[in-house]
């Protein structure tokens, strides 16, 4: 299993391969671009100029010194969707970085994957988890419309990855474990992310009013009161690491485009330690113990329900240990009544459900047997999605 880290700069990117990353991600935004388009429409959904490789030989630079440390580069163009006079401007960009010797695209607009193969019919591409890619069915689709790589949905549990894994054999899969996780179901999330301080919408301090009184209208205001105020950068998944191993996934990913370098540095040693202990034989719990030691070395929260990309993994304490973790971080001030969930083993109502065999009540039910072969209907001839990608009249 492989680490992929961002990289905002050919330093960083010597540094993190010299310290086993193996793959590389970045983003791109030519002046062209910048001057036509604005910073609020990037190619790469990042509007702040920290996050983004700012000309064309810097990018060859950034490249050449993945490659130099034995690492890929990936070019992150994953707008969910661009409008159509981008589209001429990004195709573009993308001749240039594969020109400038980029490895594959990560990409989540059907238009731009489609064209890009029919351009281009060697190049790769890598979903991103912008295009939630949630179930068996999108991921056959995709792999028909040329991706030969899956960034899994941020919201998965382990039961629902190993699904999805086995019901997709040829495809490879890339999950998070450290910073950046989202509240919200990624893909259909329409919050605007700008702001200058990069605070965003999902994680402000305000408070859901239902307009209809039910368990799952209350279940979101506490949800919802439970994230308010918290950073989001300090996610962790690391005590998962083992899971996603024998799983099969392919590499495991860091966020943090725009974000400092010694943030990088720590992520790709701490996940870099740990997948050498695991290729050393160590057991399950005893590489849950390792990585939530070093998790509660770095960040304050404890196991928070809300940062942990598997909160179905937290315990109440850990094996051998005295400390306690705090399973729930305090509420807002002036929140004290909303209801914290529990989250007990099984929990039907949690983010990550455990997905019982055969639960009809979970969010991602399992797949249902001899399901794997069910053939899908061909695109027609020529569709697009209803809009001609090359920009042309």
């Amino acid at each position: 299993m492989k680490i992929l880290c961002p990289v905002d700069s050919a330093a960083e990117a010597e540094t993190l391969a010299g310290l086993g990353a193996r793959e590389l991600y970045g983003g791109y935004l030519p002046a062209q671009w910048a001057e036509r388009f604005a910073l609020a429409a990037p190619p790469n959904r990042r509007t702040f100029a920290e996050a983004q490789i700012r000309d064309l030989r810097e990018l060859r630079a950034v490249v050449s010194a993945a490659h130099a440390g034995g690492a890929e580069f990936f070019l992150t163009v994953n707008s969910p969707v661009y409008a159509r006079e981008q589209y001429p401007a990004l195709f573009t960009l993308a001749e240039e970085a594969l020109a400038a010797g980029v490895d594959a695209f990560i990409a989540a607009d059907p238009g731009f994957i489609i064209e890009a193969r029919k351009r281009w019919p060697g190049v790769r591409i890598h979903l991103s988890t912008l295009a939630d890619a949630a179930n068996h069915g999108a991921v056959a689709l995709w792999k028909r419309l040329g991706v030969e790589r899956v960034t899994l949905p941020r919201h998965l549990a382990l039961p629902a990855i190993e699904a999805l894994v086995a019901a997709s054999p040829g495809m490879r899969f890339d999950a998070f474990v450290l910073y950046g996780q989202c509240p919200n179901d990624e893909g259909q999330c329409t919050f605007s992310h700008d702001h200058p301080q990069r605070t965003w919408p999902c994680v402000q301090r305000y408070q859901l009013e239902p307009l209809t009184d039910s368990d799952a209208a209350r279940r979101a205001a506490a949800a919802q009161a439970g994230w308010a105020g918290l950073s989001r950068a300090d996610a962790c998944g690391l005590c998962a690491l083992w899971d996603l191993a024998r799983l099969g996934v392919d590499a495991v990913k860091i966020v943090g485009r725009g974000t400092s370098a010694g943030r990088k540095v720590w992520a790709v040693r701490t996940v870099a330690e740990l997948l050498a202990l695991i290729r050393s034989g160590i057991g399950r719990e005893e590489l849950r113990i390792a990585a939530r030691e070093r998790s509660l070395g770095r960040f304050s929260h404890g196991c928070s329900p809300y940062l942990c990309y598997f909160p179905e993994l937290i315990p109440v304490s850990l094996p051998g240990r005295d400390r306690k973790i705090p399973l729930n971080p305090p509420l807002p001030k002036g929140d004290e009544n909303l209801p914290h969930p529990s989250f007990p083993e099984g929990d039907q109502n949690l983010p990550h459900p455990s997905f019982p065999e055969g639960d009809g009540k979970s969010g991602h039910p399992p797949l249902p047997k001899g399901d794997q072969n069910r053939p899908h209907p061909p695109l027609p001839k020529g569709e697009r999605g209803g809009f001609d990608v090359t920009g042309a009249r």
